[in-house]
């Protein structure tokens, strides 16, 4: 096989003076030989010209079984054909190929998944062999199916265990909203059982809202929640949210900036909740003398209005490299104490939600220093 020279190959970056052939050379192989990617060159019509160590250990091979050989020898004979059709195409056609992903088999018997980038060697503007570039992604694509079913079963838990609630649930709340119109029936009746029957009434409510969020936690990865779309004020929302909070210390601590309305075509059920959700999480993690503000806001640029939400705490804060997972469903932060209770959905209910609007969330936090959450939301608003 005959060298191109440095005019006729098209190897960009490789500009050698002729002396420098030899020790340029050398380096390339080195490369070659050292590389933790197995790399195959073969000719236009498939068969191999040359292989690395790499290679070598990835599939099995010796050397002398794979070089003179096609290179669909690595694919399930039944894949073989269809595998030197496609690569021919890369030549007759000018196909650029991508990286991809292709199923391969070792000399034992076992499939592997690779991840595969190509390069052309160019002569007189003509493809004239690639060199191909291979990773092994198998444990990776195995990591990744057992997240998949891990994520599966947990979505068939939280199915079970709503629908296993939902029903004696509302029988409760049933039970004591008859209770509290007897209670308030009655002249003169004890004011402490009517505040304890609209007390349960409250809590029965909360914990069928609870149980709604873990069925849109399971149902929002399908993309089946339907929006029941409004005129909503998102002031209206944050002031409910904010008396929905059970304990009356916490409502006390949270200041509400934003008295003007804020309206939109909004779901008013599930805002409610990601206001909740927000505000409950910044009054879980912060100390119980600091504030918890929530401000509301409009915004118009280019022509665009949206409503901003904005929830701001003092409290433990995200660490850096945590940023990225907050909203990953079942994922809470190493900085939280094992003894603080949570699930780890209602950030990711927080941001399907959202995103179900057309709109995003994001954070912004240091570690021991609190956090910011911003909710924004497309208009069609009005004041």
């Amino acid at each position: 096989m005959t060298t191109p020279s440095r005019t006729d190959l098209d190897w960009p970056g490789l500009l050698l003076q002729p002396d420098d052939q030899g020790s340029i050379r050398s380096l390339f192989k080195a490369l070659w030989e050292s590389s933790v990617d197995a790399m195959a060159l073969s000719d236009r019509e498939g068969t191999v010209l040359a292989v690395n160590p790499a290679y070598c250990d990835l599939y099995g091979y010796d050397e002398s079984e794979v070089v003179g050989r096609s290179f669909a020898v690595i694919f399930p004979p039944e894949f073989r054909e269809q595998a030197e059709e496609e690569y021919r195409r890369y030549f007759t056609d000018a196909v650029d190929p991508r990286g991809v992903e292709a199923a391969v088999r070792h000399r034992d018997g076992e499939d592997r998944l690779v991840d595969v980038r190509y390069t052309f060697l160019e002569q007189d503007g003509e493809r004239r062999a690639m060199v191909s570039v291979i990773r092994d992604v198998t444990e990776r694509a195995r990591a990744q199916r057992a997240e998949r079913e891990l994520m599966h079963a947990k979505d068939q838990l939280l199915l079970t265990i709503s629908h296993d609630l939902r029903t004696p649930l509302t029988a409760i709340r049933g039970h004591a909203q008859l209770l509290l119109r007897r209670l308030h029936a009655v002249k003169g009746s004890d004011s402490r059982l009517t505040d304890s029957a609209e007390q349960i009434v409250q809590t029965a409510s909360r914990m069928t809202d609870m149980i709604e969020a873990l069925l849109d936690a399971t149902r929002v990865r399908g993309d089946a929640i339907p929006l029941h779309r409004r005129q909503v004020d998102l002031v209206d929302v944050a002031r409910h949210a904010i008396e929905n909070q059970p304990d009356a210390r916490d409502r006390e601590r949270i200041v509400l900036k934003g008295p003007r309305p804020v309206v939109g075509l909004w779901d008013e059920t599930r805002l409610l909740r990601v206001v909740d959700n927000l505000l409950s999480n910044a009054l879980k993690y912060s100390p119980s003398y600091e504030p918890v503000i929530i401000a509301v806001s409009r915004q118009e640029a280019a022509g665009e209005v949206r409503a901003v939400l904005r929830v701001t705490d003092a409290g433990v804060g995200i660490p850096e490299s945590e940023i990225d997972r907050i909203f990953d469903p079942f994922y809470r932060g190493t900085n939280v104490g094992v003894d603080v209770p949570g699930s780890g959905i209602g950030l990711a209910g927080v941001r399907q939600i959202v995103e179900m609007h057309d709109g995003c969330v994001s954070v912004a936090s240091r570690e021991g220093e609190g956090a910011v959450f911003t909710v924004y939301l497309p208009a069609g608003m009005r004041e």
